[in-house]
């Protein structure tokens, strides 16, 4: 969560906010298979996260990767977006 969290400080240029809430979480892609070269990821699914940082709307695009053997998720954060149109405050 601390590279969302980042992310959005980042793109909001208040990088020394301090005032930085969890908004909402949505998933926007169910989970499904992914097809990189030879290799099948299964299960991957997608949100964004959405952050208030001081008074901004922040949307940050996830991406969740289940591991192989079912012992974790490893996940990656997209570039934030200002204002995503789709929070509702």
């Amino acid at each position: 969560m601390l590279s969302a969290i980042t992310a959005a400080l980042a793109r909001s240029g208040f990088k020394d906010c301090k005032d930085v809430d969890v908004f909402d979480m949505r998933v926007t892609d169910a989970a499904h298979n992914v097809v990189e070269g030879n290799k099948t990821f299964k299960g991957v699914w997608n949100e964004v996260w959405a952050f208030q940082v001081c008074g901004q709307m922040i949307g940050v695009p996830m991406t969740f990767i289940p591991d192989a053997d079912g012992g974790g998720t490893t996940f990656t954060t997209g570039p934030a977006k200002m204002g995503d149109a789709t929070v509702k405050p």
